[in-house]
């Protein structure tokens, strides 16, 4: 169908300029490596005593990271005379690091003479981090933080499970983690638990719960976007928490939590005959084996328990742990507010979908990112706050100077070649008469105004008509031909993200020999 065929040219081109990319994945991972050497030369010289380990996990880990997204860093250390991890680590010892690796940051600075490393700053929070800028990648580095490197495990876990299924689903799951998140962050600003927003890992959760339960009606990553709002906005929030497996009853969840500590997914009713994509016995044999390290990292911390928020979310890996206890009363009104919004926006589109005219709906699936592509491409709107209406191939002189934005004919041929309609017949007998017409044209245009342009002027090419002056298009032939140059990639775009999923393989499986090496895990 014409409307999968735009879908996937659309995720890849939103993808392409706000998601991995080729540039974006070589620029971390050289930044990553050389951040890793700095830190390891600085802590080797100053604490002699200790082996430090250092690893990436977040998002960057799992691929599903955006272009402003940080590169999340952890250190752990070993001690060099027993060789044991040192779990206990005292918060003198975290700062007196942390202070260490901000100076060794500015000498950098200071030696190479610009400004490599900006903004460093370390954040005295619950989980000590040094926060900072190398160029144009933010970078969060912490000491312990096993947590981290638990998810990462899991969740990779979760990932090679469904490979085993369909080896494209896992990438379909990453690239619509990566769309809504794009969606949440750009347009809806709404992810930054440290403002008292939603946290990006709850974004996540909510992705594979959906995926989870409706994997058989979900094609592509468009439709998960869709299911996403249709689910948040359908949740009873008063009376709901969400999990990997679907909603639960939030009474129930509370009044049981006391007599089911030891057991995982205690709240998930196992006997039910619902078809997950997630096997419930496949992911309760990892939490088994992240048992243990939880138990050591966790033995002398007191027991947490579930906070009862606005937003319930609970972790597969903590359910003590509730991933929207960020929200708070002023973001999750405003939180509601762009879902319910963006609820109407897709039913919208659901009814221009069904039209089969290729230029509008990927007019109106981009216009869904008016932001995102304006700070993207720099010029492209004019004033797209209050965004202009588009007319086509418009000669008006009056349009001059009125915030609208032309699209050019013979950009828009190629635009639909792409999805094979079939104008050959149309398009010389088009140019004989746009040259023996031009005059005629321009005079008749002139007398139109800026409302009542005359489109129909283009004839007998397929889906340019009335239907047009009905809605607003954000599109011009920048767009149109970067979305040209990215449908001639997209099967290069595949490979590069096939790679990524490799990366993310390799990288789970150090972190995973780390842990069982020292017993963290089974």
């Amino acid at each position: 169908m014409q409307s999968e065929k735009i879908e996937r040219l659309f995720v890849e081109f939103i993808l392409n300029e706000i998601g991995p990319n080729e540039e974006k994945e070589k620029e971390r991972n050289q930044k990553y490596i050389l951040v890793k050497q700095i830190i390891e030369n600085a802590l080797i010289l100053n604490y002699p005593e200790y082996i430090p380990h250092i690893f990436y996990y977040g998002s960057f880990s799992i691929k599903t990271y955006l272009k402003d997204s940080d590169i999340d860093i952890t250190i752990i250390l070993e001690n060099k005379e027993n060789h044991e991890i040192k779990i206990d680590i005292s918060n003198i010892l975290i700062n007196n690091v942390l202070q260490l690796i901000k100076n060794t940051f500015e000498d950098y600075n200071n030696k190479m003479q610009s400004i490599i490393f900006s903004d460093i700053n370390i954040i005295l929070a619950d989980v000590k981090l040094l926060k900072c800028q190398m160029d144009s990648v933010p970078l969060d580095i912490s000491l312990n933080n096993f947590y981290g490197l638990l998810k990462i495990i899991s969740t990779n876990f979760l990932f090679e499970k469904i490979d085993k299924e369909n080896k494209l689903k896992s990438i379909i799951i990453k690239k619509a983690i990566s769309l809504i998140k794009a969606w949440c962050y750009y347009e809806g600003n709404l992810i930054g638990s440290n403002v008292g927003l939603m946290a990006s890992c709850a974004v996540e959760l909510i992705t594979l719960n959906i995926f989870n339960i409706n994997y058989k009606n979900i094609k592509n990553e468009v439709d998960a976007f869709f299911y996403f709002f249709d689910f948040i906005n359908n949740i009873d929030f008063n009376n709901n928490i969400v999990t990997l497996f679907g909603l639960i009853n939030k009474d129930d969840y509370f009044n049981n939590k006391s007599n089911n500590y030891n057991e995982h997914f205690w709240y998930i009713n196992k006997n039910s005959k619902n078809d997950y994509l997630i096997n419930l016995d496949e992911i309760d044999e990892i939490m088994q084996k992240l048992d243990k390290g939880k138990k050591i990292l966790l033995k002398d911390e007191p027991k947490s328990i579930f906070q009862n928020k606005l937003f319930n979310i609970v972790d597969p890996i903590n359910d003590d742990n509730n991933l929207g206890k960020s929200i708070n009363y002023h973001s999750f009104s405003k939180m509601k507010g762009a879902f319910q919004y963006m609820q109407k926006e897709l039913n919208k589109i659901s009814k221009i979908k069904q039209l089969d005219e290729p230029f509008l709906y990927i007019n109106s699936l981009l216009k869904l990112f008016n932001t995102s592509l304006s700070m993207n491409f720099i010029g492209l709107f004019i004033n797209y706050l209050n965004m202009p209406k588009i007319y086509i191939f418009s000669k008006s002189k009056e349009s001059m100077g009125h915030n609208i934005l032309n699209v050019d004919k013979n950009e828009v041929l190629k635009f639909n070649k792409l999805f094979n309609y079939d104008m050959k017949e149309n398009i010389d007998k088009e140019k004989k008469e746009e040259n023996n017409n031009y005059e005629e044209d321009e005079e008749d245009e002139d007398d139109d105004n800026e409302e009542n342009i005359d489109i129909n002027k283009i004839k007998n090419i397929k889906n340019i008509n009335n239907k047009y002056q009905k809605f607003e298009i954000i599109i011009n032939y920048k767009i149109m031909n970067k979305l040209i140059e990215v449908n001639s990639k997209i099967d290069e775009h595949i490979e590069f993200f096939c790679k990524l999923n490799n990366i993310a393989e390799q990288n789970n499986k150090e972190i995973t020999n780390f842990m069982k090496k020292y017993k963290f895990i089974i």
